[in-house]
């Protein structure tokens, strides 16, 4: 994930304590929401998780990238999006999830190094892999799907005209 801030704690939090029966997965489609199967006078409905064919919550394994080094347990504490009491009910499995470290474009923070986006590239690439490597090659298999999600616009700085020009000419 990009950035273990608000929204990536709230939902890793969320879907740990689901798995630990602290929670209920209120919202989420996927779970909890059904589809009407034939004509309506016929009553004949399916959970969308029993008609296709989605990960099981138990087997999702988290992991993400961020500028700042606080685990999964002390970003969300410091966002204060999610209850105390429930973080602290999920704080072992929230403090073993430790950002890699983030690959960015000293453009958009300026506070921090700078490489060039093939190096970022490059980089982005071996984390994923270590991360799959290191999860399940330790176990002798690798995960059977892996999804990388990977944010690549800068959101720590306002972009004016000039910026989304050289954007547009892929600059």
């Amino acid at each position: 994930m990009p950035g273990l801030g608000a929204v990536s704690t709230t939902f890793i939090a969320g879907t740990i304590a689901i798995r630990k029966g602290l929670s209920e997965p209120i919202g989420s489609l996927t779970q909890m929401g059904s589809l009407r199967l034939g004509k309506r006078n016929e009553n004949r409905e399916v959970n969308i998780k029993d008609l296709v064919p989605l990960t099981d919550l138990e087997d999702i394994v988290f992991g993400g990238w961020d500028i700042f080094e606080d685990n999964c347990y002390e970003a969300a504490l410091k966002a204060g999006v999610i209850d105390v009491d429930l973080l602290n009910k999920i704080k072992p499995e929230l403090s073993s999830i430790k950002p890699m470290k983030a690959v960015f474009d000293k453009k958009f923070v300026k506070k921090l190094g700078d490489q060039s986006r093939v190096d970022q590239a490059l980089q982005l690439q071996s984390k994923i892999a270590d991360f799959d490597a290191n999860l399940f090659g330790a176990a002798g298999a690798a995960a059977d799907s892996l999804l990388a999600v990977a944010e690549l616009v800068g959101s720590d700085r306002i972009c004016g005209a000039s910026c989304r020009a050289a954007a547009d000419n892929n600059v």
